[in-house]
């Protein structure tokens, strides 16, 4: 399934109002397979994870002030069974920039409290206290600043009795759109009362953090604190090794402190949007 459709708009304008749109519907965008000219996108659909619908918007600059839009599935089974309820959708929100509102029909499948109105896109900090408490709160202060405290998580706090704090953490993660993995020079090597490393333990907050957050195709960027360098895929358990292959960024201390946070905000706009 295939739609073409123009906008009288300017390329850069088309590409900023699909993004919104997407962000809008409550959809997720496929960072990896994201192009300049080409937008990749997946509804997260609970029950399929990690497995999700895969569709692409492609643009091109028509002539002056005009974007023909072109909307496909991936080519996998998923992508194109989803294709014929979700592109027309996607195409009516963009041309009007409207999304479906509560209450309307959810689609088969789907949850019928899966959100369809716009909500502000959220960025979830993982960090170790041990390793990194002093940093992650100067950090988690400056983002605050940029994005507002609603939208900047660092805790979760008060995981009620009896709950699977597994669980827990991976639905806080589920719903952000960004994680922020804080690495200092003992992020690898601090060990619990066993004295086995915590990243090796299955049940170890932070690796279930990232764990998570590479499941969902969730954008992952290691954030380098205290002179620390990236881990090598073989000192990480599997299931976490692709961590090394996502582009960092390192967060010097002063002077070069707020120079280097400005470079992550204004990396995370195309994420979080404008604060």
């Amino acid at each position: 399934m295939r739609f073409d459709f123009a906008l009288n708009e300017a390329i850069d304008v088309a590409r900023q109002r699909c993004l919104d749109v997407i962000k809008a519907l409550g959809w997720r965008i496929r960072r990896d397979m994201t192009q300049e000219d080409r937008i990749a996108c997946y509804v997260p659909i609970k029950e399929l994870l990690p497995n999700a619908p895969v569709y692409f918007i492609s643009l091109y600059s028509q002539a002056e002030g005009e974007t023909v839009v072109v909307l496909t599935a991936a080519g996998d089974t998923i992508s194109s069974s989803h294709a014929r309820d979700d592109l027309p959708i996607l195409r009516a929100a963009i041309l009007t920039s409207e999304i479906p509102a509560v209450g309307a029909a959810p689609q088969a499948g789907r949850e019928s409290s899966e959100p369809r109105v716009p909500s502000q896109a959220r960025c979830f900090i993982s960090y170790r206290r041990y390793d990194s408490a002093d940093a992650t709160g100067r950090i988690y202060d400056r983002l605050v600043e940029a994005y507002g405290a609603d939208r900047i998580f660092k805790d979760v706090d008060d995981i009620p009795l009896g709950t699977d704090f597994r669980r827990v953490l991976d639905e806080a993660v589920g719903d952000c759109a960004v994680l922020l993995v804080v690495i200092g020079r003992d992020w690898l090597t601090v060990t619990n009362e066993q004295g086995q490393r915590r990243i090796d333990d299955s049940s170890d907050f932070v690796r279930i953090e990232i764990e998570s957050a590479l499941r969902r195709a969730i954008p992952v960027i290691p954030v380098l604190v205290r002179d620390a360098a990236m881990p090598r895929a073989e000192d990480l358990p599997g299931a976490i090794a692709d961590l090394v292959y996502r582009n960092g960024i390192q967060i010097r201390s002063d002077p070069d402190f707020h120079r280097d946070m400005d470079r992550l905000i204004h990396a995370l706009a195309d994420i979080l949007g404008a604060g």
